[in-house]
């Protein structure tokens, strides 16, 4: 949502798209870090998502008070906005939602999730520069942040940037305008005032600096990447879980349905057993960990194309395996599971003619599940473009169709 709207800036908002503060500014790699450990999922929300409360209809779009032509950027003296920043970074930092929510006029749903989520893994802000120049409302301020931020585990301090709007309170106090209906007036203004030279070059600086830092250190990249991920992840597992709990979609029993099987009043409702794979292969190599955390010791890693036995996987987005003959986690995301049985579908046998092997997908390039000998008979699935589709060791796998009768 936040990277559409930066590229609506870029625009000159000419399609009149809706703009949230802060938005991130850093290009390629900086907006990597940036916009992937604190920006929204596109797919997962709405871009006309309805806000917490009505907003008044206007007569007249309020025009900006301020030429951006004559806006120059100063270095930040004030001491109210000072604390404002530092206010917002301290509580990101802590995860401390409701603070965030006093200094800003709207936060989202996401947001609420994400902050505390991304908090697991920031250390810190140690350094916070602002730059500004006049907003397009009176006693308003565009603030360019440039901040350092460190992640738990890496004494490395990783450039950044984020753009704010500032405003003014009726009673004198500043406040962060994340409005999510912005005047178009004001955001044509904010697409000049982001084109200037002195932004472009402000951020293309902090661009390189965050460049120079990740290409002499990879794990730190990579470390960011999966902590970006799993924070995507664990924020839209959570705000489904909600909206289901809010809607009453969860744990209701059919109408009518037998006590006995969970239906009706006194009956005890039980969790579906859903079976799960026992093997699996990286799709990449991957770090295996002592336990389901990116800050867990790394034990070793999995090429791409090794086939791992699984143990469970679990809902955190983490899979147990059994690696070199003890117990190691790496990300799901980064596995390829083989397919659970349905003995439901058996519609046969087949038996190997020769020493065949069984394979995870249908596909000599597969991951080898195990070997089969002459004579050995397995139940049959499904015939398909050559290959047997079987059960094998109580999961779905496949041999060549030429081998088997």
């Amino acid at each position: 949502m936040i990277k559409n709207r930066w590229k609506a800036i870029l625009d000159l908002v000419a399609r009149n798209s809706k703009f949230v503060f802060p938005v991130i500014l850093i290009a390629a790699v900086a907006t990597t870090v940036t916009l992937a450990l604190r920006a929204g999922d596109e797919s997962g929300s709405e871009p006309n998502q309805p806000i917490s409360e009505p907003i008044e209809e206007v007569s007249q779009t309020p025009q900006p008070t301020e030429d951006p032509v004559s806006a120059t950027m100063e270095r930040n003296t004030d001491g109210d906005l000072y604390s404002l920043i530092a206010t917002y970074y301290n509580a990101l930092a802590l995860g401390d939602v409701d603070t965030i929510k006093s200094i800003c006029s709207y936060l989202e749903d996401t947001e609420e999730i994400r902050i505390p989520e991304m908090a697991k893994y920031v250390e810190s802000y140690p350094l916070i520069e602002i730059y500004t120049k006049p907003g397009p409302r009176e006693n308003s301020y565009l603030a360019y942040v440039y901040f350092h931020m460190t992640m738990i585990g890496y004494d490395e301090e990783i450039p950044a940037m984020d753009t704010f709007y500032v405003c003014t309170r009726e009673d004198g106090t500043l406040y962060l305008n994340t409005d999510e209906v912005v005047p178009d007036a004001e955001l044509e203004y904010i697409a000049e005032i982001n084109l200037q030279d002195d932004v472009v070059e402000l951020i293309n600086q902090t661009n390189v600096e965050c460049n120079d830092i990740f290409l002499n250190n990879a794990d730190l990249f990579y470390f960011v990447q999966e902590v970006a991920a799993e924070v995507k992840k664990t924020t839209g597992e959570t705000l489904a879980a909600q909206n289901n709990t809010g809607t009453g979609e969860q744990n209701q029993p059919e109408e009518g349905g037998d006590p006995a099987e969970g239906g009706g009043e006194g009956g005890q409702t039980s969790e579906p057993v859903i079976p799960q794979p026992t093997s699996g292969t990286a799709t990449t190599t991957v770090n295996v960990r002592g336990s389901d955390s990116e800050q867990a010791e790394k034990i070793g890693k999995v090429a791409k194309g090794t086939a791992v036995t699984i143990v469970e996987q679990q809902l955190n987005g983490w899979t147990h395996i059994v690696f070199e003959g003890k117990d190691g986690y790496i990300k799901s995301e980064y596995l390829r599971v083989a397919e659970v049985v349905d003995s439901s579908q058996v519609i046969g046998q087949v038996t190997a003619t020769t020493t065949i092997n069984v394979r995870m997908a249908p596909s000599q390039e597969s991951a080898k599940l195990g070997v089969l000998t002459g004579g050995d008979t397995l139940d049959l699935l499904e015939r398909a473009d050559g290959w047997c589709k079987v059960i094998y060791n109580d999961q779905v796998a496949y041999v060549k169709e030429e081998y088997v009768q």
